[in-house]
């Protein structure tokens, strides 16, 4: 059974930072990222999570991230904050947090694009990168080096992605 350690506070209290600084200014900065990453190896020690399991859940969260990263699915700061989120969550966690993440993002792209009035061409620019994938000579990179949506502040999908995998433990 899991208990919610009072040392929780501090990684959801980031997040919501995260999340205002993400709204408000399309940016999660480094200020915020890097002390929450330290805080969650320093409270593994007292949150169940231990050292071991926090660096493995850092490391399983920044090699998702970085993969993300290069395909500019996601921005630097988005990437160093599911990092955090792996180190408090650690190793047992990481990929159902990262997968809650992944279908929150998706489907806040969603509404974004909705709203933005850019869905059904953003629909057929996905099938187009999908079949260029499987077609040999078709270019899927140019679908994606080029976006017609706003940006989608990422950190409301890994604030709600983390708390739905804390809820569901």
């Amino acid at each position: 059974m899991f208990i919610f350690h009072w040392s929780y506070i501090f990684l959801f209290l980031s997040l919501s930072i995260a999340v205002y600084t993400d709204i408000t200014k399309y940016k999660i900065y480094n200020v915020l990222t890097f002390p929450t990453i330290l805080l969650g190896c320093i409270f593994s020690f007292f949150n169940g999570v231990g050292i071991l399991d926090s660096l493995g859940g850092f490391s399983v969260a920044f090699v998702i991230g970085l993969i993300f990263f290069a395909t500019k699915g996601l921005k630097g700061g988005d990437v160093k904050l599911i990092c955090a989120v792996g180190a408090w969550v650690g190793l047992q966690f990481v990929v159902n947090t990262i997968l809650y993440i992944l279908v929150c993002g998706g489907i806040l792209s969603i509404f974004y694009s909705i709203i933005g009035g850019t869905f059904v061409e953003t629909s057929k620019k996905v099938g187009r990168f999908f079949s260029a994938l499987i077609t040999p000579g078709m270019n899927a990179r140019s679908e994606i080096e080029t976006s017609i949506n706003k940006p989608v502040p990422y950190g409301i999908a890994i604030f709600l992605g983390t708390l739905i995998s804390f809820l569901l433990r």
